[in-house]
């Protein structure tokens, strides 16, 4: 018996002595998200989105259309999963820019100085002009219903694309398109 003992005690301790691993991180995600009164309905199909999967989605997207799997994969592996609530203005114009965002499951309303000027839905992406220029949001973004994202950091993205020439060309195409007369 007192070796059973130790021997659980031993596993206890390498337990509680590792780090966090990915698993454990979504598990206390999910657990806080939980706390916080997502549905599970809605948690589960969030935990359905794989890498694999993004890495299809991300292609989609035409800043990342032209990418190799491996600097798709790059993307995937370095971004979160984010959610918000339907009503949640998660964007403020004139905010500083911290992220890329791409819509998983959901749709918003972008308004600027109050007026809205798109509707966006799943993979469709915002975010990507402010974080490179430095520039205040130029739009405030709402989910119009419960959304989840793929989100993107300034740090991440800005590694993605440094030594990238081919993404940085489609970026810059992306960011005169969404510029012109009229566009968010």
């Amino acid at each position: 018996m007192a070796e059973r003992v130790q021997s659980v005690a031993r596993g206890l301790a390498k337990v509680v002595a590792r780090p966090p691993t990915p698993s454990s991180e979504k598990l206390e995600y999910y657990q806080r998200a939980l706390a916080a009164g997502v549905g599970t309905e809605r948690l589960k199909n969030m935990a359905d989105i794989s890498n694999k999967e993004l890495v299809k989605r991300l292609s989609r997207v035409p800043l990342f259309s032209k990418l190799t799997a491996k600097h798709l994969k790059h993307i995937a592996q370095h971004g979160k999963q984010l959610s918000w609530s339907e009503g949640k203005e998660g964007v403020v114009q004139g905010s500083n820019a911290h992220a890329f965002y791409l819509i998983l499951d959901g749709s918003v309303e972008v308004t600027r100085d109050g007026d809205p000027v798109a509707r966006m839905h799943n993979d469709d992406f915002f975010g990507e002009v402010a974080m490179l220029t430095g520039n205040p949001r130029n739009a405030s973004v709402t989910a119009t219903t419960d959304t989840d994202f793929f989100v993107l950091s300034r740090t991440a993205f800005t590694a993605a694309i440094t030594g990238n020439p081919q993404l940085s060309m489609q970026l810059m195409a992306a960011m005169a398109e969404r510029q012109g007369p009229g566009r968010y």
